[in-house]
């Protein structure tokens, strides 16, 4: 079976194609695939996009594979060039981000006097402590409601 997909509604549509001559539910699917279930009706019904991950599981649970073909019609080749400012494709991008938000983390603390420092620094402390007898409050009071229907049963 050779299916010319064209555009990424084409890749749903033959997925969906493939699976329903196979007689597979899409549950089916998604087992096979090491999916959560219903993630194959999302694709299919557009709410979500095929992965990395899950484009090869749903592959393989089909027995298809995808194959790159030169266009018949010799259409032209869009060429992109990446700016230079991002650095390519291969530059580790997260890397770069991380140390911008440390400098940057640290360019905020450098313009605080000290005396500013630790007035956020008690008002943290102060917040912290503040959302945990919150949260010791709120404990409380549900296990006295266990409790009390405990006495009720």
């Amino acid at each position: 079976m050779t299916v010319i997909i064209r555009d990424y509604e084409g890749l749903r549509q033959a997925i969906n194609d493939r699976r329903i001559a196979l007689r597979m539910k899409m549950l089916d699917v998604d087992t096979d695939a090491n999916l959560q279930n219903g993630y194959t009706a999302k694709i299919i019904c557009q709410k979500r996009n095929f992965g990395p991950a899950n484009l090869e599981g749903i592959l393989r649970a089909l027995g298809v594979e995808l194959q790159l073909v030169a266009r018949i019609d010799g259409a032209a080749v869009r060429l992109i060039e990446l700016p230079k400012k991002t650095g390519g494709l291969h530059a580790n991008e997260h890397a770069r981000l991380k140390k911008i938000g440390a400098i940057g983390g640290k360019s905020f603390w450098e313009h605080k006097s000290p005396e500013k420092r630790s007035q956020m620094m008690r008002d943290l402390r102060r917040t912290g402590i503040r959302k945990q007898r919150q949260k010791a409050l709120i404990t409380d009071r549900l296990k006295r409601k266990r409790a009390a229907k405990g006495q009720l049963l």
